[in-house]
């Protein structure tokens, strides 16, 4: 059964496709969820979550959260956001991971962005996925591989971008950071989020998703599907598979469509068990 309200995350909610989901499932009685794309000379800047069904205003933000400005600069502690992404929700709904993708370049990225106040452009940290609280809006952390590049690699563009979270009885996270490869990412503790696999060779990981289909709990070696060679298809693999060994229990899902999010764990599960044996990823 279907519940009468349902908690919906529409990523681009500003206007056209977005905006007419938004008003739909508002209308449907649905928590609509979604991100707002802030008018500045950048694309990003602003994350506006809100539950009323006026998409063109500001008129009742559950709650908002902008991170427009790099105070220190690059290779300082603070980051800045050139474009908001994509986001998705932890399986108990208590944490919505945001990705930046970055307009700059390099490993880490860096982007030139201009105040629009003032005028004046500072070379900022961008391209990182930060980690907020979905009660409160609080910015728990945010997060960057932490490791170079591959030295040999032309391209040298290492942003956060497309991945899916893993319903199991630890916060787990895949994602793809074009030329810095794919990993998996750790954020039972989301102040302190840690990378626990990767992935990394020459060429782009534009994309990848967990996905087991099945209808029960499963222990074992994690499978991970992802892109490789969009930037450049030539020298590209196309399609890679990974099998990584991570000590968590999870749920199957019999079918996976990474860019909607539409399934949510129940408060028992099988999932909830911890795991015998297992030791952290290979």
């Amino acid at each position: 059964m279907i519940p009468s309200a349902r908690n919906i995350l529409v990523t681009g909610g500003s206007g056209g496709i977005g905006a007419a989901l938004v008003r739909a499932f508002h209308s449907a009685g649905d928590i609509v969820w979604f991100t707002y794309r802030a008018g500045r000379d950048r694309a990003g800047g602003e994350i506006v979550l809100r539950l009323d069904e006026v998409v063109d205003g500001r008129a009742n933000p559950l709650w908002v959260y902008d991170d427009s400005e790099d105070a220190d600069g690059p290779g300082g502690g603070d980051v800045a956001v050139d474009f908001w992404h994509s986001a998705t929700f932890s399986w108990d709904g208590k944490i919505v991971n945001f990705i930046d993708e970055s307009f700059g370049s390099g490993c880490p990225t860096v982007t030139p962005i201009t105040d629009p106040a003032t005028g004046a452009t500072r070379d900022s940290d961008t391209g990182r996925m930060f980690f907020l609280d979905v009660g409160t809006g609080e910015k728990l952390s945010h997060f960057f591989i932490p490791r170079p590049g591959v030295p040999t690699d032309p391209h040298q563009y290492c942003s956060a971008h497309l991945g899916n979270t893993v319903p199991a009885n630890r916060y787990l996270l895949v994602n793809a950071w074009y030329t810095g490869g794919i990993d998996v990412i750790d954020f039972t503790n989301p102040r302190e989020p840690r990378e626990i696999a990767f992935s990394d060779d020459l060429g782009d990981n534009w994309a990848a998703y967990w996905y087991e289909p099945g209808s029960w709990s499963v222990t074992g070696r994690l499978p991970i599907y992802a892109s490789h060679g969009v930037e450049d298809p030539l020298t590209g693999d196309g399609f890679e598979i990974f099998d990584v060994k991570i000590g968590s229990r999870r749920v199957r899902v019999d079918h996976l469509n990474p860019q909607t999010q539409e399934f949510v764990l129940p408060r028992k599960a099988p999932h909830e068990e911890e795991p015998e044996g297992e030791d952290d990823a290979e």
